[in-house]
């Protein structure tokens, strides 16, 4: 008969932890005034192809309940989601 290990970690309630995702980021090229030379802004520039793709990530569902290793990546990245394992769940 298998017994529940304790190492483990429960979700507190249905999830989903998106892991790793990095918008798009744009070049950038700073606005000056003719007249003055001063500094009015810096904006991204949508034209030109982007100095960083980004990524969606990696997305993980959970059951409420649900257990999981605590070095799972959902786990570091949204510590909070998830409790010991028999901790009581509050409803």
């Amino acid at each position: 008969m298998a017994t529940k290990s304790t190492d483990k970690v429960q979700a507190r309630e249905a999830c989903v932890i998106v892991v790793g995702a990095r918008p798009i980021e744009y070049q950038r090229r700073i606005v000056r005034d003719r007249h003055t030379g001063r500094w009015l802004a810096r904006i991204d520039i949508h034209e030109l192809p982007p100095v960083d793709p980004g990524s969606e990530g990696i997305s993980y569902a959970f059951k409420a309940g649900e257990e999981v290793w605590p070095d799972h990546p959902a786990v570091k990245d949204a510590p909070g989601l998830f409790v010991p394992v028999g901790t009581p769940r509050r409803d």
